[in-house]
């Protein structure tokens, strides 16, 4: 489908493609913002918003809402998608998964999830899941979790997460810089602060 550009300006809001060539806009009834848009394995583009998840196969959206799906909530932070093509949704409530048909929820009642408030997710070549909110980095492989908090680590306010070529772990902490992770091990913690 080739470059996508996702624009909010004022009242002008659109999704268009650059094939190399020419633009294409597609028009699009919605209301709130586009947030971190991905692509999956079937070339579909997801997207969080404030009402809800978005797909676009190219020519058509679908919007999935809480009244229409299984999605925790309306408000999704961030998104990604694993190796089995499962999209992952990272709410205010907690996690969604949708694998194409079926909603899998995870909450602080019925799971190990620290916390309800989810900042951003991402997944590792060994189809592992990050998940930064704000006091914990939880690491999810789909049956145990795993905390890193300040009980147990230097992570403190944990917010983006970056994986490098090399499977380590880049977590940008808010106030106070940055941790480095190699497995499971935090093996370095820059402060950016100046005084």
């Amino acid at each position: 489908m080739g470059i996508f550009l996702f624009h909010i300006k004022r009242n002008y809001k659109n999704i268009a493609s650059f094939d190399g060539t020419k633009w294409t806009t597609y028009p699009q009834q919605y209301g709130g913002g586009i947030y971190n848009p991905t692509d999956d394995k079937k070339g579909n583009i997801w997207y969080t918003s404030n009402i809800g998840l978005y797909r676009f196969d190219g020519v058509n959206f679908t919007n999935y809402h809480t009244q229409n799906s299984g999605i925790l909530s309306n408000t999704g932070h961030d998104i990604c998608v694993d190796k089995f093509n499962n999209v992952w949704i990272a709410t205010n409530l907690g996690l969604s998964k949708f694998d194409g048909v079926n909603w899998t929820n995870y909450t602080t009642s019925n799971s190990k999830l620290p916390e309800s408030n989810i900042y951003n997710i991402t997944v590792d070549d060994k189809n592992v899941l990050w998940i930064s909110t704000y006091l914990n980095l939880t690491r999810f492989d789909g049956t145990n979790w795993l905390s890193f908090n300040q009980s147990n680590s230097p992570v403190m306010w944990p917010r983006r997460i970056s994986i490098d070529r090399s499977g380590n772990k880049w977590i940008s902490l808010a106030y106070c810089g940055f941790l480095f992770m190699k497995g499971d091990a935090v093996l370095s913690v820059t402060d950016t602060k100046t005084d």
